[in-house]
């Protein structure tokens, strides 16, 4: 559902859908996942649940928009059976006492996502959705951990941001190409 919701984002908001790679168009998207993913360890550094949720749905949202952008088809699913990342539910020093360190699994996060971004650099769609894919999948389980569903939690980012339009309808965005937030958000 996210990537219907990233195009439907995309679509409204005027930002390219299956659009030619080019250096800024890849720098953008990369700019955009970067800084939900350094929001989303910020959330991790402060122990807040709310905003480590919030990241993780902005991430999935923001890769499928990534995949949208550049025409890589939908990915239809995770996988059905769900392991958790870490063995226990959150609490104070969750990432301190996880199977697998937190800020490895946002490394190892952030290094799909690059992965992903150079491989279409390259042209190359089948590695840059399989890239992609697997940051989607980490953050499934990263959400299924704490008993999550990034599907609806996702749901809640793009209600939220189709509400992002200027007082005339139409959309708000920075010097960066980033779409901003509206009157009515």
């Amino acid at each position: 559902m996210a990537y219907k919701h990233s195009k439907e984002f995309h679509e409204t908001f005027g930002h390219p859908v299956n659009q030619e790679i080019t250096d800024k168009a890849l720098k953008l998207r990369y700019r955009l996942i970067s800084e939900e993913l350094f929001e989303t360890r910020l959330a991790v550094a402060d122990n807040d649940i709310v905003e480590f949720v919030d990241g993780l749905a902005d991430l999935d949202y923001v890769i499928n928009g990534t995949m949208v952008a550049f025409g890589l088809p939908e990915y239809n699913g995770y996988p059905d059976k769900k392991e958790p990342v870490f063995s226990h539910a959150w609490k104070s020093d969750f990432h301190a006492t996880a199977d697998y360190d937190l800020e490895d699994c946002l490394s190892l996060l952030n290094a799909f996502i690059f992965e992903g971004c150079s491989y279409l650099a390259d042209r190359n769609f089948n590695s840059a959705f399989d890239s992609f894919v697997n940051s989607l999948n980490l953050l499934n389980r990263l959400a299924s951990t704490i008993g999550v569903s990034l599907t609806e939690a996702v749901e809640v980012v793009h209600k939220s941001n189709m509400t992002k339009l200027g007082e005339d309808g139409k959309p708000l965005y920075d010097e960066g190409g980033k779409t901003i937030k509206g009157p009515n958000y």
